[in-house]
């Protein structure tokens, strides 16, 4: 889906997108601290499910909730970022690898999937064992571990209504081998 296209508000979209040449686009903690206090800065018009930064790519999952936020919203940050590296490293040109991608998750249960999955990405990339020791996401807030701003209430609201257990439902799969194959309409082949 290219971002060019609507998205529907009150939809859920995993948003994807890779370094250039699938080259690194985050290389210390201060990067993805600047990055993620631009995703704070921009984030309007949108809920900010859940989210991952990973060396080379980031996944989040997003609610549209005004017309073209999503794509506000990742132009902006996606500029913005890349034009502050670009003065750091006395570079040019693009950082990310052309237009984000995105799809639409269609379930709850899509959902549920969808967040463990970007949850578990730092694991199934073997940077870390458990998802406690991946700063860089929001599993901490999903988890009770530590107090910010960048996730969604209203879907951990869901989750206390469904009465999971979301640590126990994301754990249970890091122990199954991380991937699940309910997951893969809502992924991209080219991780």
């Amino acid at each position: 889906m290219s971002r060019r296209l609507p998205f529907e508000i009150g939809n859920y979209y995993h948003i994807y997108n890779r370094g250039a040449n699938k080259g690194a686009i985050f290389s210390n903690h201060g990067e993805y601290i600047y990055f993620l206090r631009k995703m704070k800065q921009y984030l309007t018009g949108l809920e900010m499910v859940c989210y991952c930064l990973m060396p080379n790519h980031y996944h989040m999952v997003l609610r549209s909730i005004s017309e073209n936020a999503i794509s506000r919203f990742i132009l902006r940050l996606s500029t913005s970022y890349t034009q502050t590296m670009n003065l750091k490293y006395e570079r040019s040109g693009v950082l990310f690898q052309g237009t984000f991608k995105a799809k639409c998750i269609s379930s709850q249960e899509g959902m549920l999937h969808v967040c463990r999955y970007v949850h578990l990405n730092s694991c199934v990339a073997s940077l870390v064992i458990h998802p406690d020791e991946w700063p860089y996401s929001n599993w901490h807030e999903f988890t009770g571990r530590r107090m910010g701003s960048l996730y969604s209430p209203s879907f951990l609201q869901m989750l206390h209504d469904l009465k999971i257990n979301y640590r126990s439902f994301v754990l249970g799969q890091l122990a199954n081998g991380g991937l699940d194959s309910f997951v893969q309409p809502y992924i991209f082949n080219e991780e």
